[in-house]
């Protein structure tokens, strides 16, 4: 109890975009970081950011889509619209855990190219996806570059879905 209360006043809170995020140097010390970005998953287009990779055997059988697999690599952007600017790509992939279907295990790098500090820069998220829920959350187990050594928790919204097309909110916050 003494070494969480220790850890939570040593914690500063900052509200930030991600093109915001300029020195999470700490000296010894952990910094709360929150940004938001939006990632744009786009399987049916002339150019699909998502592939379908691997389907179970028994899908006919259940038809819960149990063991579909899709890899991604989405473009991240500052704002929901997309043509607002691009600052990341999002790689990985996700799979229909649930004998429901509706629960996905979703594994997910985020990959930064902008602004230029973050060149590079990484953060790596894991867990279930209960992708009807209007906010889940997703653990932040790690990063790269800026990120290094980084924690948390990712809330994610759908913003919009257009056919399997979907635009998905991502509001981070990290420890670093």
């Amino acid at each position: 109890m003494i070494i969480l209360v220790i850890v939570i006043a040593s914690t500063v809170m900052t509200l930030v975009r991600a093109t915001d995020v300029i020195d999470v140097s700490t000296q010894g010390k952990s910094t709360e970081r929150r940004m938001v970005f939006y990632m744009h998953d786009i399987p049916r287009t002339p150019h699909p950011t998502v592939t379908l990779v691997a389907k179970s055997l028994n899908n006919n059988l259940t038809n819960s889509g149990l063991g579909l697999t899709s890899i991604f690599d989405d473009m991240l952007t500052e704002g929901p619209d997309p043509k607002s600017r691009e600052i990341g790509r999002g790689q990985g992939m996700y799979s229909v855990a649930s004998s429901r279907g509706v629960d996905l295990l979703l594994v997910f790098t985020a990959v930064f190219h902008y602004p230029p500090h973050l060149n590079g820069s990484t953060l790596s998220l894991l867990g279930s996806d209960s992708i009807f829920l209007a906010t889940r959350e997703i653990a932040i187990v790690g990063g790269t570059g800026v990120f290094r050594f980084a924690r948390g928790v990712a809330s994610i919204s759908t913003i919009s879905i257009d056919g399997p097309n979907a635009i998905l909110k991502f509001d981070i916050t990290l420890i670093v």
